[in-house]
């Protein structure tokens, strides 16, 4: 497999460059992102492992999306015997319920990316990676609107990652979106009024140190403590009651130790 050379790096490395680059060229990378999603779904295939450290940059301004080791044919596709394998804050929630992956799981992944874009941000850097955060993706939880971002952008984001697969947006739809803000020029006027907001990505929250971004193994076991705590709608009232609860639950099952959340087999890092 012969691949163009990604002297950039990836996107995750060049996150805080990026962040701070004009929306013009933010779109004109996004838009290369979406291209490259839609040609691979035009082939039936599913990506399953979308996420800003496989998508690869020769500049700044481009980027293109690699490592397809998990990508698995539309018709073929089916949930491992004994697990999944990801990075935590790109897997949709209908995959954590042990439902199938679908086109709609790599777009859920591709409204986290425009997160990032938009941010300078990995998503949920602030956040211990864990079951709780796990079963909290499940009960709705995602990375808070970025102030002065356009607000076709954030509705496009939040449809991308709506908890409803159904809802959410197809990749050709993306294509089209991204090329209208480029040229419509209500739309580009909108986009460079966005670009005289001051953004200092330094301001947002620290990365948490349990934050991790390699890909690793849930368990099949871990997958179904998940789905039992989400598919019977059982909430909290705060995200500490939350925490507190889920530990009750980790602990009350045996299943996960509090001081070693979840059953994690790494793998060689995607990036």
């Amino acid at each position: 497999l012969v691949m163009q050379y990604a002297q950039k790096g990836s996107l995750r490395q060049n996150l805080c460059e990026v962040g701070q680059m004009k929306w013009k060229w933010k779109l004109n990378l996004l838009f290369h992102v979406a291209e490259d999603l839609q040609a691979i779904h035009n082939h039936s295939i599913i990506h399953r492992d979308l996420h800003s450290g496989n998508i690869l940059q020769a500049c700044l301004a481009n980027a293109f999306v690699g490592d397809l080791g998990l990508s698995e044919s539309i018709n073929k596709v089916l949930m491992r015997h004994d697990g999944i394998y990801g990075i935590f804050p790109y897997i949709a929630p209908e995959v954590l319920r042990k439902e199938e992956y679908t086109v709609t799981s790599d777009i859920y992944s591709f409204g986290m990316i425009m997160w990032e874009l938009s941010s300078g941000r990995l998503s949920f850097s602030d956040r211990k990676h864990d079951i709780c955060f796990l079963m909290e993706i499940c009960q709705g939880i995602r990375p808070t609107v970025v102030k002065g971002v356009p607000q076709c952008y954030n509705d496009l984001m939040i449809r991308c990652w709506d908890d409803d697969s159904k809802k959410r947006q197809k990749v050709s739809e993306i294509c089209e979106l991204i090329q209208l803000w480029q040229y419509e020029e209500n739309f580009v006027s909108e986009f460079e009024k966005a670009n005289k907001t001051v953004f200092n990505n330094q301001e947002l929250s620290a990365m948490h140190p349990q934050a991790v971004y390699s890909s690793r193994f849930i368990s099949n076991n871990e997958l179904d403590l998940i789905r039992s705590q989400t598919v019977h709608s059982i909430t909290f009232t705060s995200h500490n009651e939350l925490k507190v609860g889920c530990s009750q639950i980790v602990n009350s099952d045996n299943i996960i130790d509090e001081e070693d959340n979840i059953h994690i087999e790494h793998i060689e890092n995607l990036v």
